[in-house]
Formats: structure tokens, C-alpha cells, sequence
């Protein structure tokens, strides 16, 4: 910036100007002679001198003016033919700016806001809907409000009123408002899903829209992470309403662009529906169904060429509908090239398209904000957006798990959930195919927050039934029961194959929901005893380190308290319980679930663990007396011993 002067010469074009202007307005001129006054004073034909000349004065009597100038000018918004006066005032704060350290204080960035609010208002909005020249020249001015927008929040930073705030979310609801009615229009002129925006120079900002709207998710972004919980129910009301629309204008044609630029677009824009989603100031419903139906688009964004089509198995016995598709496991790229084989659709990718390599048993490493992405092929971070898409549809389900039980087969497969949907994903593709951790475990959540908040309804109404003819009538019952089917097969392969702990631990919060919640009696009558034996089989996993492995039986156990206090008791169960229980070999009894169980409750065996063994056998003995005298001796030589 230059240095300062009492009354230099450098500075004489911008200070006479201003000083004109706060003469004149002395007077209270009519809002059409400050329009002449403003046309006069600052935008004439060598106005390009102003703000040089203003770099000579000192940042607070820039900031004095630009305020003092940006009020005025909101004060002829409504004259017929401002528009280019209002474009011109909004090009000259903004070249100011540029070229100065302006400092402003509230009450001038209030008056700065005001200006833009009505600028965009009444000369932007409408000219996006017109010629060419037209919506070039909104553009143009779009562009400027967001470098204004972007200096106020780097002087602001965090110390931003909520009014201030409040201010520049209205401002930036306008713009993304014009910018989506642009892309629309390129879009309709165009013929296409895919703008030509996407291809313009990204140095050129003024055109680039998609460029400018991320510019503008981002800042909102910014100001709902700070104020989304004390903003008014109106101005919630503005930004779902906007993003509302703004989600139905990018996947009105079914296509998800996968691109660095759009990648970046969609994980901001997903981000600040989370942010509202988090927050609800008045009712979701009217737009659960929308957001819901749009927001599956994006659970396999960036994956769809490169997950593996399905997982089989070692054994599936809940599944009563097994289909033997003749593809082995999935196999990753390393490994096949070594086996001579060669996959074309993973190797033969377009320069815009992502990368992803499937990788079942995940590290720990995967939940770092850095890892995972170049390791596992995550060109454009797609990751991001999948895992934003996911968050919204569990902040829906906290805030409004009614609205969402009849849309649950959207998100969760009555079939094949062991098949990779490339087209229909549902939250157990995330938690089941993603090479992201931190989405498989937010998708567990996910999952874990629907049967939460739905674990009555599932009680009362879920029923299982044979699959009946493809396309024929399926009752919400029947449906609920099939997902139900579907979540106890995905579950118990997760809890044999999986070995990453923050994903088990995860996994297993939604399998003891998902135990609470399942009624049994309406069930195959197979699956609450192959779920028992599944669980007791991972008691005996000695593969993890001492610390993961005491985690690991604390879950399992956990699990089969809840298993083994249902009701009303199942015959299968205590079936379970007594098999191999007096077996005419050594390894058949030490395959007992009982015996298990006792073993988890001896010396040797960490506190926590004990303790949630003694919880299961009480849960045993409550619900099946009679196995008592199994282990009425055991459980008295221990309790003795801890005298």
C-alpha cells in the first residue's frame, strides 16, 4: 500500500469525489438526483483513477468512505436504470479493496451488506434470465460481490456478529440463486446435463460459474459452522429452501459429474446441508422424501468403476435366499496381475473418472484426515462428498426418523446386500464396499440411528416373507422384515471378516440394535440362533493384539446379552445352548456355547470381560432356567473364588 499523506496529490481524485458526495448529501437529494450525483462524481470514464488514488489515504478513512459510499448507493437500488450505476459503485469497492488495507467496522460493513443485498436484488437476479450480454455482465458483478464477501470475512474471521452473519448468509443466498439460474440456462442452451462451464479456464473467474459457486458453498459453509445453531427459523428456512434447489437443479438428470471442480462442489454444497440438516429450526418433512432420493445418488460417487460387483462369503447361513452367482472373492489389482489375470474396466479409466481399490480388511491409518485418499485412489476426494452425503441422511434421520420409515428401502437393500449396487447403492454398499473408512463407519451410524429411532415400529410391524414375483406389491411390513434379513447377512459378514477396530466397534453397536429391534417370532426361525453361533465363534478369535482383543469379546458379548434376553425364548436358542453340552468328544463340548462362555468367565480373563460374560449367562438363566444346572458349579467355584 502507498504511505499516507495529509494532502497529497496522489490522493486528491478519490478524496474530492467523496468529499462531493457527502456535501451534496447534506441536503437529503431525491433518490434520482443521488443516482446523477453518483453517476457524476465516481463513474466517469476515468474512474480507474479512483481507486489508485484511494492507496494514498490511510486503511480508516478508505474503510469511511467505501461504507459512507455503499450506503448511499443501496439508497438508489430502486430507481428505474440503476442497475449499471449499482454495478459500477459495486466494481470500484471492490478494485478498492484490491488495492488498499481497508478497514471498515461493523456498522460500515453492515452498510456494505445492505448494498450488495439490494444490488444483487435488483440488478443481478433478473439479468441471469436475459441475453448473453446480459447475464455476461451479472456475472461480471457476481464475481465482484463474492471478492467483497471474501475480504469481509478475512477482516471478520471468527469474531463476526450473528447479525454480521446473518447478513452475508442472505447476501450469499441471492448469489447462489443467480449462479444456479446461469448454469441452468447454459444447461437449457446447451442441450446438456453438463455445463460448458465445467470446461472454461479456471483463470478466468468471471465465467467460470461453477468456480464462483463453490467459492460461494464455501463461504457459507464457513458462517453455517458457526451460527447454524442460533440463526432465526426464516433465514433456515432461506438456505433449505435454496439448497433444496439447487440439489434438484445438479441431479435433475440423473448424472453425477465425476471431476476434481465437481467433487469440490458437491462436498461443499453437501457440507452446508449438513450444517441446516444438524440444526432443524421448523419441520423437515416436505423435503425428506426430495433430499432422501438425492442424496443415495452420491453414495458410490467417484466408485463406480472400480468396486468389485459382489462378496462371497465362506458361509452365509442367514440368508435364506442364497444365489450361487459363480464369482469368486474379490480379488485387488496387485493380486490378480500376480494370478496373470487382467481386469480392463479397472485398468482402462478416463482422465476424469476416480480410481478406488477395494480393500475389505482396512487400517486403522484409513481415519486420518490425510491417509486413505492417495492410498487408496481417491483422485478428486470424492470420499468427502460420499461422507457428507451419508451425514445428512443421518442428521434426517435424528431429526425426523418418522418421515423416513417409509423411504427405508431406498437406503437399505432388501436383497443381495453382499452385491455391489452401482446404481442404487444403499447405506450397506458404503459400510460393506467403501475403501474409505471413515465412511464405512459413518454409514454404521447411519444405520445404527434409523433402527434406533425406529426400533418400535420394527417391533411392532417388520415381518419376514419369502420373496414374492419380481415387481409385484410389496407391504411396508414385509419390505421392513426383508431389510431386516439383509442387515443380519451384511452384519454377520462384517463381524467374521472385518479386523479394523474402529469399524468393529461401529459395526457392533448396530448389531445389538439390530438384535433389540429384530422381532424374532416373525422371523426365519434359523436366524437368532445362527447369529448366537456366528458371535460365540469370534470369542474364540485369538488374531488381534491383547488391548483389541479384549475390546473385541467385550462387543461380542455384549451382543449376546442382548440376543439372550429376547422374548418371548426361542426353542432354537436353547437348542444352541445345550448342543455339544454333553457331546461324546472333548472338542464338541469345548464348542459349547456354554462352555464358552464359561471359559470368558475364568481367572485369566481381563475384568471387563468377565463381567460381560456373567452378564450373558444372566441373561441365560432369566430367559432359560432350566440351563442353570449347566452352570450352577462353575459360576459358584468362581463367585467363591473372589471371596
Amino acid at each position: 500500500m502507498a504511505t499516507s499523506t495529509s494532502g497529497g496529490g496522489g490522493a486528491r481524485p478519490w478524496r474530492t469525489a467523496l468529499l462531493t458526495l457527502r456535501d451534496e448529501s447534506v441536503a437529503s437529494p431525491t433518490p434520482l438526483a443521488l443516482l446523477a450525483l453518483l453517476r457524476r462524481l465516481l463513474l466517469p470514464p476515468s474512474s480507474p483513477s479512483l481507486a489508485a488514488s484511494a492507496a494514498a489515504l490511510s486503511p480508516h478513512e478508505v474503510g469511511s468512505d467505501v461504507a459512507f459510499l455503499a450506503e448511499k448507493a443501496a439508497a438508489v437500488a430502486p430507481c428505474a436504470g440503476a442497475a449499471d450505476a449499482l454495478r459500477g459503485v459495486c466494481h470500484l469497492i471492490r478494485e478498492v479493496m484490491c488495492k488498499t488495507n481497508t478497514e471498515i467496522d461493523s456498522s460500515g460493513w453492515l452498510a456494505v451488506l445492505t448494498f450488495l443485498h439490494e444490488l444483487v436484488k435488483c440488478s443481478v437476479e433478473g439479468a441471469c434470465l436475459k441475453a448473453h450480454c446480459d447475464r455476461t455482465s451479472a456475472l461480471n458483478t457476481l464475481s465482484d460481490c463474492l471478492q467483497i464477501l471474501r475480504f469481509l470475512s478475512k477482516d471478520l474471521g471468527r469474531c463476526g456478529s450473528l447479525t454480521e452473519n446473518s447478513h452475508v448468509l442472505r447476501v450469499l443466498i441471492l448469489i447462489i440463486s443467480c449462479l444456479q439460474a446461469e448454469l441452468n440456462m447454459t444447461d437449457k442452451s446447451n442441450g446438456s446435463g453438463i455445463s460448458s462451464h465445467i470446461s472454461v479456464s479456471t483463470n478466468n473467474k468471471n465465467y467460470n460459474t461453477w468456480d464462483m459457486e463453490i467459492s460461494a458453498f464455501s463461504m457459507m459453509e464457513d458462517i453455517l459452522c458457526k451460527i447454524a445453531s442460533s440463526m432465526s427459523e426464516v433465514l433456515w428456512q432461506s438456505v433449505v429452501e435454496v439448497l433444496r434447489k439447487v440439489m434438484d437443479s445438479v441431479t435433475s438428470r440423473n448424472l453425477i459429474i465425476e471431476s476434481s471442480i465437481m467433487s469440490r462442489f458437491y462436498t461443499s454444497f453437501l457440507r452446508c446441508l449438513h450444517f441446516v440438516l444438524s440444526e432443524p429450526k421448523a419441520s423437515l418433512s416436505g423435503h425428506v422424501a426430495g433430499f432422501v432420493a438425492n442424496l443415495q445418488m452420491f453414495f458410490v460417487y467417484g466408485l463406480r468403476s472400480s468396486l468389485p460387483s459382489a462378496i462371497t462369503p465362506k458361509e452365509n447361513k442367514t440368508d435364506s435366499q442364497s444365489r450361487s452367482s459363480g464369482r469368486g472373492r474379490y480379488k485387488p489389482p496387485h493380486l490378480r496381475k500376480k494370478d496373470g489375470k487382467t481386469n480392463d474396466s479397472l485398468d482402462d479409466r478416463s482422465s476424469d473418472s476416480e480410481s478406488s481399490r477395494y480393500d475389505l480388511g482396512s487400517s486403522d491409518s484409513d481415519l486420518s484426515d490425510t491417509d486413505g485418499y492417495a492410498k487408496n485412489g481417491d483422485r478428486f476426494r470424492s470420499s468427502k462428498a460420499r461422507l457428507a452425503a451419508i451425514l445428512c441422511i443421518q442428521d434426517i434421520c435424528r431429526a425426523d426418523p418418522k418421515s423416513l420409515t417409509s423411504l427405508w428401502p431406498l437406503l437399505l437393500p432388501e436383497n443381495d446386500v453382499l452385491q455391489q449396487r452401482k446404481y442404487r447403492a444403499t447405506l450397506m454398499t458404503c459400510l460393506i464396499f467403501d475403501p474409505i473408512t471413515k465412511v464405512r463407519v459413518e454409514a454404521a451410524s447411519t444405520i445404527a440411528a434409523m433402527l434406533e429411532g425406529q426400533a418400535l415400529v420394527l417391533t411392532q410391524v417388520a415381518e419376514y416373507k419369502e420373496s414374492s414375483k419380481l415387481g409385484s406389491f410389496t407391504t411396508l411390513s414385509c419390505s421392513l422384515g426383508q431389510i431386516l434379513m439383509q442387515l443380519h447377512t451384511g452384519m454377520m459378514f462384517l463381524v467374521q471378516c472385518e479386523t479394523q477396530t474402529t469399524l468393529l466397534a461401529a459395526v457392533f453397536r448396530v448389531l445389538i440394535l439390530l438384535i433389540s429391534a429384530t422381532p424374532y417370532p416373525r422371523m426365519p426361525k434359523e436366524l437368532l440362533p445362527t447369529v448366537i453361533t456366528a458371535m460365540c465363534g469370534r470369542l474364540l478369535d485369538r488374531n488381534s493384539n491383547k488391548n483389541e482383543h479384549y475390546a473385541l469379546l467385550v462387543n461380542v458379548l455384549s451382543c449376546l446379552e442382548a440376543a439372550f434376553a429376547k422374548v418371548p425364548p426361542s426353542s432354537d436358542v436353547f437348542g444352541v445352548l445345550i448342543d455339544h453340552c454333553a457331546g461324546p468328544s472333548l472338542a464338541q463340548q469345548k464348542s459349547s456355547v456354554v462352555v464358552i462362555l464359561l471359559h470368558c468367565i475364568e481367572e485369566e480373563m481381563h475384568f471387563s470381560v468377565r463381567c460381560g460374560a456373567l452378564q450373558v449367562l444372566r441373561s441365560v438363566v432369566h430367559n432359560y432356567p432350566s440351563c442353570a444346572n449347566i452352570i450352577w458349579e462353575k459360576v459358584r467355584d468362581i463367585v467363591l473364588d473372589l471371596r
